[in-house]
């Protein structure tokens, strides 16, 4: 029979390793539920052992409230004996509990502040600070957390590298942040949102030609499908590389194949790229082609007021007249706004603009402290 924790570890992950479906394995966790709650009864002031229970609870019953309040319960009846060791191992999983699974940003910021407050800093600790900020786009406070982390550990997983990067990114230390997205491309030298951040990178870096085979990787990437790991990686993200880079003949490739494959009411989310391809387009020389494109872009603008007005986009059995007119009114701005923009490109050196470039942190699976899936065996 199964005693430690360890040996419980083993047999969940070996029963994950042979069924790869969560129905045939999610057996391990319930008997491991019910050890845990026997183990409890008979000696209710286990610190091992409840944080175990709140961990299987969420894989059980798919609900990180309550894995949080049996850690939380039992830090109000148990706090004035537990030691501070004791205590760290149930903040921590705590602020991961409340980060990832009920949904708490304050509370995950609050139990690592209790770490920290107690000197039981770790790589982790800092690490999930700064994912904390970067999540919050305060950079600058990220990047203090992310140095302290790099204090405590060199060896880092991808994710904690590619956060410190796109953080330094952010505040400007593009070399660093080079060094660090460089190091997750040879880890990970598939992962879109990693090559995306990395040739944004170099552009800043003045490595173009280093960028080139990685923006002809992106290009085949996005054409495959359009999601990666945890990140979005769209065509637009691409188009936005190509126009940085001024390669303008591979913008508007991108966009014309791409635009094609949505319908004109996903289209309409995407007119803010349209300058971009109307100057790439002026650029090539295409002055005919620009004017033709434009000119099917006020068609279907047109088009889409008169699907709205008819009630085919949005039924009049479900909007009020004053919302459908509202609707039409936010067109004709988008019409007018397009307008303006098309011939102030047309008709000066204006060129257009990206402000909203946005890298996304990624996300790590666990910072749960001997999580029975994630724990490290010999």
């Amino acid at each position: 029979m199964k005693q430690t924790q360890k040996e419980w570890a083993r047999y969940i992950q070996d029963e994950i390793k042979k069924n790869n479906n969560y129905d045939n394995y999610k057996h391990v966790f319930v008997e491991y539920k019910d050890y845990l709650e026997k183990c409890l009864l008979e000696n209710p002031r286990d610190v091992e052992k409840v944080c175990q229970l709140a961990i299987t609870y969420f894989t059980v019953y798919q609900d990180g409230k309550k894995s949080v309040n049996v850690l939380e319960e039992f830090l109000k009846k148990y706090s004035e004996a537990l030691n501070d060791d004791e205590k760290a191992i149930i903040y921590q999983d705590l602020a991961d509990l409340h980060e990832k699974d009920a949904y708490d940003d304050k509370k995950c910021k609050y139990y690592l502040t209790k770490l920290i407050e107690m000197g039981k800093q770790s790589a982790v600790v800092w690490e999930v600070l700064g994912e904390y900020y970067l999540k919050r786009k305060k950079y600058k406070k990220a990047l203090k957390c992310f140095q302290e982390m790099e204090k405590f550990s060199s060896e880092r997983e991808i994710e904690d590298d590619y956060n410190y990067g796109i953080t330094l990114f952010y505040c400007s230390c593009f070399k660093k942040s080079k060094e660090m997205l460089l190091r997750c491309y040879e880890k990970e030298p598939e992962s879109a949102g990693i090559l995306y951040a990395l040739a944004l990178c170099l552009y800043y870096t003045n490595d173009k030609q280093l960028a080139e085979p990685i923006l002809d990787k992106l290009l085949e990437k996005v054409s495959l499908e359009k999601y990666y790991y945890d990140e979005q990686i769209l065509f637009e993200e691409l188009l936005d590389l190509y126009y940085l880079y001024e390669k303008y003949d591979k913008c508007a490739l991108v966009f014309e194949r791409e635009i094609d494959k949505l319908d004109w009411e996903e289209k309409f989310y995407y007119n803010m790229r349209f300058p971009f391809y109307f100057y790439s387009l002026k650029q090539l020389g295409n002055l005919e082609e620009t004017q033709n494109k434009f000119s099917e872009l006020l068609q279907k603008h047109s088009k889409y007021i008169e699907d709205i007005e008819s009630g085919k986009i949005y039924s009049k059995d479900i909007w009020s007249e004053k919302e459908i007119n509202e609707f039409i009114e936010e067109e004709k701005s988008e019409i007018k706004k397009i307008l303006g923009t098309y011939k102030k490109i047309m008709n000066s050196d204006y060129k257009p603009q990206n402000k909203k470039i946005n890298l996304e942190k990624m996300y790590k699976n666990c910072y749960l402290v001997d999580c029975p899936i994630h724990q490290k065996l010999d």
